[in-house]
């Protein structure tokens, strides 16, 4: 159950807003919640089966907070997010290097912006090793093994794929560039034998398979746990099972009806709140 919290109006009137996925909500009649539309609406103006701006947050495997994007559902780094709605400075750009956000206190999911630091990566991985009591950890077998598969699992995402992609398309445009005369003596002859290649291999029954395997491989809906088949139905199912939505399911006046304080001036104008939704500033009385 989540309550409005802050340092300013009292309301005696308390609903109890009850979501889909069993999350409870308690506020005053006035307080102002975010709709999906992008709208905002007091809570006594709300009516049933209204879908509220949901918040799904989890972490990586890595400790880092990730929000998921209700626009297409990936999901994506808090502190990047961050980054990019402009509550650090300027993201700024380093030589040679490729923009990363460094947490001071070594806490990946402590994302307030005064924990967060732009470095170029190159400097990151040199700040890091120079820190000499953690260097024992950071070039063992373990910490080297766990990287290698880190990256893999990356890889194996979309996003991760995409990521891989992108930084590879850069760097090989780079040799080009660089190398002009290396790189056409690397690839004088290439395209020769891949058509006949791929297409016998397409064809053949181990090309089948493989089709067939990656056309019927399953993926879990981090959401309900039901596993789906391909990346594009897991789309589709997270679009329509889920909908990106929390909708309100019921509305009654709060069994507990002691005052609750009410977000008001002062307070910052939207607050995400434990049942993942938004409330901002309650109107003034």
């Amino acid at each position: 159950m989540s309550y409005c919290s802050s340092s300013t109006s009292v309301e005696a009137r308390c609903l109890q807003i009850t979501l889909d996925n069993g999350c409870r909500v308690v506020c005053g009649a006035r307080q102002e919640l975010l709709l999906r539309d992008g709208t905002y609406r007091r809570a006594d103006a709300i009516e049933i089966g209204t879908s509220l701006m949901p918040l799904y947050t989890k972490r990586d495997k890595n400790g880092y907070v990730l929000v998921q994007q209700n626009y297409s559902g990936r999901w994506q780094k808090a502190h990047w997010i961050a980054a990019r709605c402009g509550l650090l400075r300027k993201i700024p750009r380093y030589e040679g290097q490729r923009t990363i956000i460094h947490h001071k206190n070594f806490d990946p999911a402590d994302n307030r912006p005064e924990n967060l630091e732009f470095m170029g990566d190159n400097d990151h991985s040199a700040f890091h090793r120079s820190l000499i009591e953690r260097n024992e950890h950071w070039q063992s077998p373990e910490f080297e093994a766990r990287r290698v598969e880190a990256l893999a699992a990356k890889a194996r995402t979309p996003d991760g794929h995409a990521y891989f992609a992108q930084r590879g398309t850069k760097n090989i445009q780079a040799y080009m560039e660089q190398r002009p005369d290396h790189f056409r003596a690397a690839v004088a002859g290439n395209g020769k034998r891949g058509p006949r290649v791929l297409s016998t291999y397409n064809t053949s029954e181990k090309g089948k398979r493989k089709s067939k395997e990656l056309a019927n491989r399953l993926h879990r809906c981090e959401l309900c746990g039901e596993q789906v088949r391909s990346y594009i139905g897991l789309h589709n199912h997270r679009r329509w099972k889920h909908g990106f939505n929390h909708k309100v399911v019921a509305i009654e006046p709060s069994p507990d009806q002691s005052p609750v304080v009410c977000v008001g001036a002062g307070a910052p104008d939207n607050l995400a709140l434990s049942a993942g939704i938004f409330a901002r500033a309650c109107l003034a009385s």
